[in-house]
């Protein structure tokens, strides 16, 4: 994973591939966990402590600006069918979607220290940054 990560920028704090169920809404109706994939590129999405998603190229493409969780558009197989994008309308539903990914993370975080302050601190940040 780490060969895939961009340097810098929005590469700040602990950060994990970007793991969760679709959002509710979506067409597929599915719990299932998912690795994402940046709209723009197609590129592995990861997600840091303090909620920006973003793929390797945030810095070379234009289109591949990292963004806040909120502003996240999901499309599996199902929804690319119709065409549909879906995002998370609340943080907490957010959050209950990405806890199966950060279970699963619990590998790429290592210690269960690192594993408490991603929690901690993306909690605090959506907290923050949700309704800005």
């Amino acid at each position: 994973m780490a060969d895939q990560l961009p340097p810098g920028g929005l590469n700040r704090g602990l950060v994990i591939s970007l793991c969760c169920s679709c959002p509710p809404g979506c067409p597929c109706k599915s719990n299932q966990l998912r690795k994402w994939h940046h709209k723009a590129c197609g590129c592995p999405s990861f997600i840091n402590e303090y909620g920006d998603i973003f793929c390797k190229n945030f810095r070379d493409k234009p289109e591949c600006q990292g963004y806040f969780i909120q502003h996240a558009q999901f499309q599996c197989q199902t929804s690319k069918r119709s065409q549909t994008w879906v995002g998370f309308q609340t943080a907490a539903k957010f959050l209950m979607a990405l806890a199966q990914g950060i279970q699963a993370a619990e590998f790429e975080l290592r210690q269960g220290q690192n594993l408490v302050h991603f929690v901690d601190t993306l909690s605090q940040e959506v907290k923050k940054r949700w309704n800005d």
